[in-house]
């Protein structure tokens, strides 16, 4: 398991698409945070361009499983 901080300037589309099915895929009826939102490539964007927020993101090989 690898722990990154997140360069969203150096993802691949395909690194991009992986971490969307992560935010789409991951949350349960009790999430109350706003991974709900994620539902689209623009949306994710926006979060993870945003220069006030610090996204690390946890690979299982080269899958991404987790975000913080």
């Amino acid at each position: 398991m690898t722990i990154l901080e997140l360069d969203y300037n150096k993802l691949s589309d395909s690194e991009l698409e992986s971490i969307l099915q992560l935010f789409i895929n991951s949350y349960a009826k009790e999430d109350y945070t706003a991974s709900r939102e994620v539902t689209d490539f623009e949306v994710l964007k926006k979060i993870l361009q945003n220069k006030d927020l610090l996204h690390f993101i946890t690979y299982e090989e080269a899958t991404p499983i987790a975000y913080c």
